[in-house]
């Protein structure tokens, strides 16, 4: 007899995957900050299909020449070539056609009059669990009111001296919207891949006009998000629901550099 799969999960208890890329504290060469956000409830799926573009990666490559290991591979935007590139672009599509996809990236400028979250914050730490809770408390229930999501972070290690644990702070803060938290290595998981690859796309095109000079291959990937969701440019606040949702946030506080959170989407 054979047995019948089991249905997809509902969206009462989504998993949300976080990465963060570059740094809180003023840096003349990291003029952003940002934080990205995928939000799924059907993690099966969504791992298997990865794992098979990682499979058909690490084959090709294979046949190239270039030994590489399945442990050893990890998709970072940051690491896109030339010969890489296309992987990253069926990365892309692969999520664009899943309907069930949400993304948003929340971008800090911290060349904005009034921003400097090391200031509002406290510390780089502070501020990245300040912005952390304050995405995610605007992005969780907004499909539906009853959502209670687990949230798995790329691992940020937190200061010896520090008193506050990350995951500790988050679900204090968002109460019934979250059920756990938990940090993990992004090499342990495709969908933190996925968020980093997203969220390094909107960062690039933010840090073009900033840029010595322009890599080809990673403003392909980029400009190719911008085209999916048909705008000319990620470095913009934008919010889309088609093909699936995909938004961006540059954060605005309400009053100068006091005001950590409390932004408008």
């Amino acid at each position: 007899m054979t047995a019948i799969p089991a249905l997809a999960p509902t969206g009462e208890y989504p998993f949300i995957f976080t990465d963060e890329a570059g740094v809180p504290a003023f840096s003349p060469t990291e003029p952003f900050f940002g934080i990205g956000m995928l939000k799924i409830s059907d993690v099966g799926v969504w791992n298997d299909d990865l794992n098979r573009l990682l499979d058909v990666f690490v084959a090709q490559s294979a046949r190239r020449g270039r030994r590489t290991r399945r442990s050893d591979y990890e998709f970072k935007f940051s690491a896109i070539t030339t010969q890489t590139r296309p992987f990253y672009e069926r990365m892309i599509d692969y999520f664009a056609n899943r309907g069930d996809g949400y993304f948003c990236a929340f971008v800090v400028d911290k060349r904005v009059p009034g921003i400097n979250p090391v200031a509002a914050c406290g510390s780089t730490w502070d501020a990245l669990i300040t912005y952390s809770i304050t995405v995610l408390r605007t992005n969780i229930g907004r499909e539906r009111a009853d959502e209670r999501a687990i949230v798995v972070a790329d691992n940020y290690q937190k200061p010896r001296a520090h008193t506050k644990y990350f995951e500790r702070e988050l679900v204090h803060a968002l109460g019934t919207k979250i059920a756990n938290v938990a940090m993990a290595d992004s090499g342990s998981s495709n969908l933190l891949q996925l968020v980093d690859v997203l969220l390094g796309a909107v960062m690039y095109h933010h840090k073009l006009p900033v840029l010595q000079r322009v890599d080809a291959d990673k403003k392909a990937v980029a400009d190719r998000i911008a085209r999916i969701y048909g705008v000319p440019t990620l470095a913009e606040n934008l919010t889309k629901t088609a093909p699936n949702y995909f938004s961006v946030w540059q954060f605005r506080p309400r009053v100068g550099l006091a005001m950590a959170v409390g932004a408008n989407q």
